[in-house]
């Protein structure tokens, strides 16, 4: 369902833009997009896509811009249990259909997904006339999806506590509770746990729009969490307990597996040498900053 866009500058009519609906693309199913996603694994990508058609003549004409000027396709996420929001395209329009596809990084979203679509300017346009849009990244149209994950839950559930009433070390912005019950449901046990003391970091993550300043702590959160499981996920495959990959799907052991997958089952050696600390360390680093960039290594 599109939502109402009320700009202090020109837009297009409705209907020179056509959004067509989300399909998603889960387990080489291709199937609609609804508001809530069933069966959905902690950890898992959501592929997306959808067709684009509109009438450029009939946009620029009605915003009063230049024949010539540059309009781009913006796609946005933002999820509310992990608080990340991301860009994940951003498309020029050269033709009257466009094809969009974009995938949300499983290890980042969460709970309830707002999915938006956004036509845009993608360049400033000089002298503009007066009540036309002009500047770099004015909205011209936008549509807004919210899709709910159902089965599994987020990946990484939160909670803000008292670090000064649990065995915690009270100068630590956050700490992750895991477990090595490989059978156990990931997403009941493994909760990142913030520290209310961290004033910044708890406003960053309540935040809707988050800052540059804010954004970067909720990076900084996401790879360190991410840098943490993996570690575990490496040090059990290291005593083998992870061998074969023979789990319930959302458990703690099909998880970690899945993790260790994702980032090419890396060879790091005896995990228990110290000589190896600084070198485990700057590969670990590498791999969560990775996977909470949505990349896979």
């Amino acid at each position: 369902m599109a939502k109402s866009f009320v700009a202090p500058y020109l837009v297009p009519d409705s209907d020179a833009i056509e959004m067509q609906p989300w399909t998603l693309d889960m387990r080489g199913e291709s199937t609609p997009l609804g508001a809530v996603v069933d069966n959905w694994v902690s950890g898992t990508d959501l592929n997306v896509s959808r067709g684009v058609t509109m009438n450029l003549d009939s946009v620029r004409q009605r915003c009063g811009l230049p024949e010539q000027s540059e309009l781009g396709l913006v796609v946005t996420w933002m999820s509310d249990s992990s608080k990340i929001r991301r860009r994940v395209l951003t498309k020029q329009v050269l033709e009257p259909r466009n094809e969009v596809s974009v995938t949300l990084p499983g290890n980042e979203i969460g709970g309830t997904i707002r999915l938006s679509t956004s036509l845009i300017l993608l360049a400033d346009i000089d002298r503009p006339a007066p009540g036309t849009p002009h500047r770099r990244g004015s909205i011209l149209y936008t549509d807004v999806i919210s899709v709910v994950l159902e089965g599994e839950g987020s990946m990484f559930p939160m909670a803000v506590v008292d670090f000064d009433a649990r065995p915690y070390d009270s100068r630590a912005s956050w700490h992750v509770e895991t477990s090595t019950d490989l059978d156990a449901d990931f997403s009941s046990t493994f909760q990142v746990l913030v520290n209310e003391k961290d004033k910044p970091l708890i406003k960053a993550i309540e935040s809707e729009k988050p800052n540059r300043e804010q954004q970067a702590l909720l990076d900084e959160l996401s790879s360190g969490v991410m840098q943490v499981v993996l570690e575990l996920a490496y040090a059990m495959k290291s005593l083998g307990d992870l061998a074969g990959g023979d789990f319930e799907t959302g458990t703690v052991g099909d998880v970690l597996f899945s993790l260790i997958e994702q980032t090419g089952d890396v060879d790091l050696g005896d995990l228990s040498e110290p000589n190896q600390i600084g070198r485990r360390s700057s590969v670990f680093q590498g791999m969560a900053r990775g996977l909470a960039a949505g990349r896979v290594f």
